[in-house]
């Protein structure tokens, strides 16, 4: 997996999966074109987060530091971010950087989502954050921010995925018809 690829250690980490009766072909088209915004729960927590309302599309996470690092067609996308958790101030680096950046005193996250066959009528899409932290100062920094606010990361990324399945499921009646 890509999300392997840029961060095999880490020392944080969130994961969550959800069955999907679609292809993965529609589920991984609904990743992209799902309004996540559409949620109360996500509204309300990137308004309190200061996140732009454009936060999933390019140009809104690139506003607050985040990069697409790379994507395999129909299978697994993947974002990243390197700051200094002291102010959070990203780094601007490529993604072959972000795979060798090291130095002292910072953060590195990435987050995927993963779509795989189950069977042939059902998906699973998964999505993962990892988190790492280059030194022991950048690992105290960020432990609280971690310990604070990752239930909250995990609840986006759930409602994510019921967004996805409800948006998937909902327009491949005729599929599930038909197979």
């Amino acid at each position: 997996m890509l999300i392997d690829k840029y961060l095999r250690d880490y020392h944080f980490n969130k994961f969550h999966k959800v069955e999907i009766n679609a292809p993965p072909q529609d589920v991984y088209s609904a990743i992209q074109n799902t309004d996540f915004y559409q949620s109360k729960v996500i509204r309300l927590l990137f308004t309190i987060r200061r996140l732009p309302s454009n936060f999933f599309a390019p140009e809104g996470y690139s506003k607050v530091g985040i990069m697409a690092l790379e994507e395999k067609t129909g299978e697994e996308s993947l974002l990243g971010a390197i700051f200094n958790p002291l102010g959070f101030k990203p780094v601007n680096v490529t993604p072959d950087e972000f795979r060798e950046f090291d130095d002292k005193g910072y953060v590195k996250v990435v987050m995927n989502f993963h779509v795989s066959w189950i069977d042939v009528r059902r998906s699973l899409l998964s999505t993962e954050s990892r988190v790492y932290c280059t030194s022991r100062k950048a690992l105290l920094v960020f432990t609280p921010y971690w310990l604070l606010l990752n239930r909250f990361i995990g609840l986006v990324r759930i409602v994510m995925l019921r967004l996805i399945k409800q948006e998937v499921e909902s327009s491949s009646g005729d599929y599930l018809s038909s197979s």
